[in-house]
């Protein structure tokens, strides 16, 4: 009789922990693999090299990203623009994932948060400052 009100008492405990999971809990971001946030966090190291328009053909985008932490990933920062906003930054990594961090200044209520696009499935994550999914 204790092993069944155990039993019975286990299940209901599995049952209610499993009703608690956020909305986001299955949809887990990852870029090629690799966590989202731990990516966001490293794209604030991508340094920018201008290349010698004299050697190199000036017709081409003369600027080159060098992020050797995400290159480790196996993820190549193509593109990286900071905005006069007051420092929002657009980072597009293997010309497929879009990192948005809000940084605009004035009455902004989203400052801080991190949005990320995929261009392919258009799936699209939001994190706060502190790195928490937003639902």
């Amino acid at each position: 009789m204790k092993k069944l009100a155990l039993f019975i008492l286990g299940v209901s405990f599995l049952a209610a922990c499993a009703g608690t999971q956020t909305k986001n809990s299955g949809n887990v971001c990852k870029i090629e693999g690799n966590d989202c946030w731990k990516v966001v966090q490293l794209v604030n190291k991508t340094k920018e090299v201008y290349l010698d328009t004299e050697t190199d053909n000036i017709w081409q985008n003369n600027i080159k990203y060098e992020n050797p932490d995400l290159e480790a990933m196996g993820l190549k920062v193509t593109q990286h623009i900071m905005y006069r906003d007051g420092g929002t930054t657009n980072t597009i990594i293997n010309n497929n994932v879009a990192i948005t961090i809000n940084r605009r200044l004035g009455p902004n209520p989203d400052y801080g948060y991190t949005t990320i696009k995929f261009k392919e499935s258009g799936k699209q994550f939001i994190f706060d400052p502190q790195g928490n999914l937003k639902e």
